[in-house]
């Protein structure tokens, strides 16, 4: 909010425009903010009505992958599937998606240059077990317990300038609980 009000301070001030994007861009990031403290409320307190359908999960990393795979080659990493070629489930495909992009994100995110991001499948009659492998630096041991706390982050090197919010995990891990 703070820098939000800078900016329609300096706008007022210069009447230029010019703060219009950053703006934009401040408010976008309070929103993300907001949206991402109500689900995770609403999932806190098992007040999460989830809309579970019989869906093909291969068909939602395969989306999932596409909508991804432009900024993936930006950074010079490929996004790949890996498993069967249908995997049908019942899920909630917005909270699941929700969690499936939160993690291949933050593996795009921290994997170097010219790494593959490997989205799998292993399926077996009672359950599936979906993973995402890269090639990030990982997690410290000491800091594994900690990642699915509210707004932790492992260091000062993951903060809100590199666009989290601290929620995304927490999220995720409640969206899978949610799915069992």
């Amino acid at each position: 909010l703070t820098r939000a009000q800078l900016a329609i301070a300096l706008e007022q001030r210069q009447q230029t425009g010019e703060q219009l994007p950053r703006l934009s861009q401040e408010l976008e990031r309070i929103d993300q903010l907001l949206a991402e403290l109500l689900t995770y409320s609403r999932l806190d307190a098992g007040q999460y009505q989830t809309n579970l359908q019989a869906l093909d999960l291969v068909d939602l990393i395969d989306e999932l992958i596409q909508l991804n795979q432009l900024e993936a080659q930006q950074r010079q990493q490929k996004l790949v599937y890996q498993g069967p070629s249908h995997c049908q489930v019942h899920i909630d495909s917005l909270l699941l998606g929700r969690a499936l992009e939160n993690i291949v994100r933050n593996a795009m995110k921290y994997s170097p240059a010219h790494t593959d991001i490997v989205v799998s499948i292993v399926a077996t009659a009672q359950e599936v077990e979906l993973a995402v492998t890269d090639q990030g630096p990982g997690i410290p041991i000491d800091a594994l317990q900690r990642i699915f706390d509210p707004f932790y982050r492992v260091s000062d090197s993951r903060n809100s300038a590199t666009g989290g919010t601290g929620l995304g995990l927490v999220i995720a891990a409640q969206a899978l609980k949610q799915h069992k």
